[in-house]
């Protein structure tokens, strides 16, 4: 008789067998961005997607995004570190429009 297998294990081989692990440690990003930046710049800021190994954020107006500009590779760095494997070799600091900016606050 066949011992019974943990879910955990069946869930995890299935992602590996289907090439999904990548994908998921990138997505992953987004979900620990709030962290990694803290809470000042999470509200200035919304992840949006992983492209390629580029991570776009959202930013709500220009002075942010040049401040953020200075403070990218320390925001890569924890990322990869976090995630335990280098990830995101880049992020894009995109201007939020003006209709999303209302809706944070």
């Amino acid at each position: 008789m066949a011992r019974p297998v943990k879910i955990n294990t069946v869930i995890g081989d299935a992602i590996k067998n289907l090439g999904l692990t990548e994908n998921i440690r990138k997505y992953e990003s987004i979900q620990i961005w709030n962290e990694v930046v803290g809470k000042l710049i999470s509200k200035k800021t919304r992840p949006k997607k992983v492209k390629g190994r580029k991570l776009l954020v959202e930013v709500e107006n220009p002075v942010w995004m040049n401040e953020l500009i200075f403070l990218k590779r320390k925001f890569i760095n924890e990322i990869n570190r976090r995630i335990g494997k280098r990830v995101i070799d880049d992020i894009i600091f995109l201007q939020r429009k003006d209709s999303d900016s209302d809706s944070r606050h």
